[in-house]
């Protein structure tokens, strides 16, 4: 990743080595107000999974169309009254976001396996049970990248009650 320019505001990404749902979207949701709280001015970036948009990148508005932009990202921009852009390449979203919107951080909705964009912050979310199914990596498995990845980033959220094996690893 040291061949990543920086960026011009941080960026907090928030992910999962894992396919599904692991509560990415909320615990964003929850970001922004804590950020917002705080002062700052966060803007959201995104995939827009499900959408699919003639031409990216896409700032998502009151007005934009499911089919569009993804319903996702119609709940980030519901949720948190940040601003939204959505695009598969996540650094021409941050870009495009930061054109239209003074924010001073910059959250990803997803993006844990985009190294194109540099970051300040990783946060991967873990269903706590769940977890990681096999172990295994795609298409043998669930995990988009190996548990090992785990090791480089800044911070693991357990989402929900852990799986007894999780209880124990940390209790040891």
């Amino acid at each position: 990743r040291s061949s990543v320019k920086e960026n011009p505001v941080p960026v907090v990404v928030v992910g999962n080595i894992s396919t599904g749902g692991t509560g990415k979207t909320p615990f964003v949701i929850m970001l922004c107000g804590m950020l917002k709280d705080l002062g700052l001015k966060p803007g959201i970036i995104s995939r827009g999974y499900g959408g699919r948009a003639a031409n990216y990148p896409v700032a998502v508005d009151y007005d934009s169309e499911v089919e569009e932009v993804g319903d996702e990202a119609l709940l980030l921009l519901e949720k948190t009254h940040c601003s939204v852009v959505v695009d598969p390449d996540r650094k021409r979203a941050m870009d495009h976001l930061l054109e239209i919107d003074g924010c001073d951080v910059v959250i990803s909705d997803d993006g844990l396996q985009h190294y194109a964009l540099a970051r300040e912050i990783e946060i991967a979310i873990v269903d706590g049970q769940r977890l990681f199914g096999n172990g295994f990596c795609i298409p043998a498995g669930p995990l988009r990248e190996p548990l090992s990845r785990l090791q480089s980033v800044n911070y693991v959220v357990i989402n929900g009650e852990p799986a007894e094996t999780v209880k124990e690893l940390t209790s040891a």
